[in-house]
């Protein structure tokens, strides 16, 4: 008998001809917790001036997500402010559901380990 456990280590991220990886190490995930916090709570108050300061903000936090450099990469490849925003978006809710994931699982492995102690 062979059990196959398949481990995922980075989320992959191709925007276009560009690949990234979201690594998924603890650190990270506690650092991109703590970032995307303050992401929110930046746009959620956001009332831009100008294109640019939009442009700015957008990159800030696909660099933060994808690595540093990756935003105006990614803006260089596409040079529009509504496409930089939508692929923000799209990276924080992507990544908002592989950790939702995660917490479920987590839940759900807790209850398992009640559920064997109690049959003990």
């Amino acid at each position: 008998m062979k059990i196959v456990i398949n481990t995922k280590k980075s989320i992959p991220v191709e925007i276009g001809e560009l690949k990234y990886e979201i690594s998924l190490s603890d650190e990270n995930i506690e650092r991109l917790a703590k970032d995307m916090d303050e992401a929110k709570r930046k746009l959620s108050g956001l009332q831009v001036a100008t294109i640019s300061e939009a442009k700015e903000g957008l990159v800030e936090l696909i660099d933060k997500m994808l690595g540093e450099g990756a935003g105006e990469e990614i803006y260089e490849s596409d040079p529009y402010v509504i496409i930089i925003f939508n692929i923000a978006k799209q990276l924080l809710e992507e990544w908002a559901l592989e950790v939702n994931d995660f917490v479920s699982n987590k839940d759900q492995v807790s209850v398992m380990k009640e559920y064997v102690s109690k049959k003990k």
